[in-house]
């Protein structure tokens, strides 16, 4: 018995250590890995999603994962389009977020047009708006 209850412990510790990559790695990735840590918390947050809307959300999170950062642009998959004036989105953005004026704000289509919009940095795309009702900027 005290074999498992250790097991757990020993398991919960493994979860709490956060993933590490170095700039060297992170530079050679040329598919995107999706970040959250940066979610609005407002009414374009993903706990205002529908159970449909965020099941449509991991679906295009998906697709996404599997392309690479060139054809995705290229070919607009998801309705990826960047945001070329970024006071154009209409809400605050959470703080802090880590941006600098040359980081993209760009956008793709997770459920019947509405938008996840976020900022990438390199490999990294930052989800911070779910865009419901179009709203969030002129689109």
């Amino acid at each position: 018995m005290h074999e498992i209850k250790k097991k757990k412990a020993d398991k919960k510790k493994l979860r709490r250590q956060p993933i590490e990559y170095s700039p060297s790695i992170l530079s050679s990735i040329n598919y995107p890995i999706f970040c959250f840590r940066y979610l609005a918390t407002n009414k374009y947050s993903l706990d205002n999603c529908l159970s449909t809307e965020r099941a449509s959300c991991m679906n295009a999170l998906k697709v996404l994962g599997q392309k690479a950062w060139t054809e995705i642009e290229t070919n607009h998959i998801k309705g990826f389009h960047k945001i070329k004036n970024k006071d154009s989105i209409r809400t605050s953005r959470p703080e802090p977020i880590p941006m600098s004026p040359e980081l993209p704000v760009i956008a793709f289509d997770f459920h019947d047009g509405q938008t996840m919009v976020g900022y990438r940095s390199g490999c990294v795309f930052h989800i911070v708006w779910f865009d419901r009702d179009f709203s969030l900027y002129h689109h």
